[in-house]
């Protein structure tokens, strides 16, 4: 079987790694990469500190050199990151006689989107319109990376779900590195995403940091550097952090994404306390991980848990053995992997 020409557009460099769609492209390429595919990637670099389909639109540079190295590669198959991007293109995307395949990298859906702009009063310019959205997806030949939530809407408005390829968050290790007398009893993986420090702001408001005696880790860069108490403490992101606390901490306000920070702990083995229900990916509640909605009884179970060795053990046993089965990226894109890309 010879090789396959393929080309990844992306909004973003594949490197550093700052957010979960930058790792799911990482990643994914990553894979097709050690499958020996002739691979190329051309990042369109619309980077945001909010969000890198603001103000998004038709670039004539940006067609010039997508159907240059389209008519140079012949590609058997291009990977489109965002809904939005693919709408842009379309044109391009799915004229007749192509002979690619197209693969949408989802990873939010613009419908859900917009929600979180709202909520945080930014303006988008370029608004992409459910009706423009759902005709453009449609014409896609596969989706990936989607949530459930994403999932459920997209065959709510009649994609066909033959072309839905199911496909967990993909995490780059699972290396079972968990200690439960670690120096810090929390650990929080940010990044300078908007919805990243908002969501740490209301961690800290949850969890009451500045009267609780909580020993926390913060991981990754971060804009909310404000947060004055000496047992919070600031480094730069590294994989070893996951091994210098007790558990993961994933309480979260605006939803976005697919929660690549919680299975990125998961994956070390860290226990994760959140408020996000993980219930449609298999995981089962108190087992895999810690799920409290009501806001009220986190810190109550984040105290407990702090005190209890021995479940949290259990739990980071658990956590680290379904990760390695689901979300390692060579199990995570197996379904992408039987398609004939």
């Amino acid at each position: 079987m010879k090789n396959k020409s393929i080309l990844i557009i992306s909004l973003m460099p594949l490197k550093p790694v700052t957010c979960g769609m930058q790792n799911t492209i990482h990643l994914l390429y990553k894979l097709l990469k050690e499958k020996k595919n002739n691979l190329i990637f051309y990042n369109i670099n619309n980077r945001s500190c909010i969000d890198p389909v603001i103000n998004l639109k038709f670039n004539k540079h940006v067609l010039k050199k997508i159907n240059k190295l389209t008519l140079k590669y012949n590609f058997d198959s291009i990977f489109v990151n965002t809904s939005k991007l693919l709408n842009i293109y379309q044109n391009f995307f799915f004229k007749k006689k192509r002979q690619f395949k197209i693969f949408l990298i989802c990873h939010d859906l613009y419908y859900f989107r917009k929600f979180f702009f709202k909520n945080i009063d930014v303006n988008d310019k370029t608004i992409l319109t459910k009706e423009k959205e759902i005709r453009s997806i449609k014409k896609a030949d596969y989706i990936i990376d989607f949530s459930d939530l994403e999932k459920k809407f997209m065959i709510k408005n009649k994609i066909d779900k033959h072309k839905l390829l199911n496909t967990f968050t993909p995490t780059k290790k699972t290396n079972k590195i968990y200690d439960s007398c670690a120096q810090y009893d929390l650990l929080y993986v940010s990044s300078n995403w908007q919805q990243n420090w908002i969501n740490l702001k209301f961690a800290e408001k949850t969890l009451k940091l500045n009267t609780n005696n909580f020993k926390l880790l913060i991981s990754g860069n971060t804009k909310y550097k404000k947060i004055k108490n000496k047992n919070i403490v600031f480094k730069k992101y590294s994989s070893n952090n996951m091994k210098k606390a007790k558990l993961g901490l994933a309480i979260i306000k605006y939803q976005t994404g697919r929660q690549t920070k919680i299975f990125e702990m998961m994956s070390f083995g860290l226990p994760v306390v959140t408020n996000v229900n993980l219930s449609n990916y298999g995981l089962i509640n108190g087992t895999h991980y810690i799920f409290q909605k009501n806001h009220d009884k986190l810190l109550k179970i984040v105290t407990s848990l702090l005190k209890d060795k021995k479940k949290r053990e259990k739990i980071s046993s658990e956590c680290f053995y379904w990760s390695k089965a689901n979300t390692f990226y060579k199990n995570s894109f197996k379904q992408l992997l039987k398609q004939s890309i």
